[in-house]
């Protein structure tokens, strides 16, 4: 958010951006990513899924504005995840739909990328990669060599 309110103002002529800084105050409030349902609202992209409401508010913002621009070139999605998505999420989650409690992944340590399969744009994931690793570190791949149960590809 410091990067879109000190330097955005140089890239205005050359890129429409959208930027919902937060799409679940209640999860902001409790320090979690899901909302008080079990859901995640980080994978609800479609403003009618149960449990997500504030997030519905979120994707109709983006709806409308798909509607009124000439394209959407890229949608990324930056949040954190914390070790309560396995400690406390997971759990509930699995509660709530009556299930046993799955065998999660690691939460990795560092920033990572998370690509669309249908259209993978992987010289731009690299470009990507390699601009914040100068400023952050990127997260290792866990003993089975995947993040998030993905295997890195760039």
């Amino acid at each position: 958010l410091l990067f879109v309110q000190e330097q955005f103002h140089k890239y205005t002529q050359k890129v429409n951006l959208l930027v919902l800084p937060c799409i679940s105050p209640w999860g902001y409030e409790t320090i979690n990513r899901w909302t008080p349902e079990a859901v995640d609202p980080n994978r609800c992209f479609k403003p009618t899924t149960p449990g997500c409401a504030e997030a519905a508010q979120a994707m109709a913002t983006i709806i409308t504005h798909v509607q009124q621009s000439t394209g959407v070139l890229m949608h990324t999605d930056l949040h954190e995840t914390t070790d309560t998505d396995n400690s406390e999420f997971v759990p509930a989650k699995a509660a709530r739909d009556g299930l046993p409690i799955p065998d999660w992944d690691p939460i990795p340590d560092g920033f990572y990328l998370i690509g669309h399969e249908p259209r993978p744009q992987l010289e731009w994931h690299k470009t990507m990669m390699a601009a914040v690793q100068k400023v952050t570190h990127i997260a290792d791949p866990d003993e089975r060599g995947t993040i998030v149960g993905e295997k890195p590809v760039a």
